[in-house]
């Protein structure tokens, strides 16, 4: 797990990518409009808020142990 402060430097993100960490993008939707129509679809079927993150695993690696949460999830 890298934490840094401040802004991803693509490098750096690259770099920690190539080391096994995953990435993770919140909010994905403030960067790719087809994923804004996407949740805005969603919400107007579901009638509630949704939100998403993204994120990108390096093959062979694992993002999380098992684990499970108390929200709803949609995962693709």
């Amino acid at each position: 797990v890298l934490f840094l402060i401040g802004r991803a430097r693509p490098a750096v993100v690259w770099d920690a990518y190539n080391e096994g960490c995953s990435v993770r993008i919140l909010n994905p939707h403030t960067y790719s409009t087809s994923v804004w129509k996407l949740l805005s679809t969603l919400q107007e079927y579901f009638g509630s808020l949704v939100g998403a993150n993204t994120y990108l695993t390096p093959p062979g690696s694992q993002g999380f142990a098992p684990h499970y949460g108390m929200n709803k999830y949609i995962c693709t």
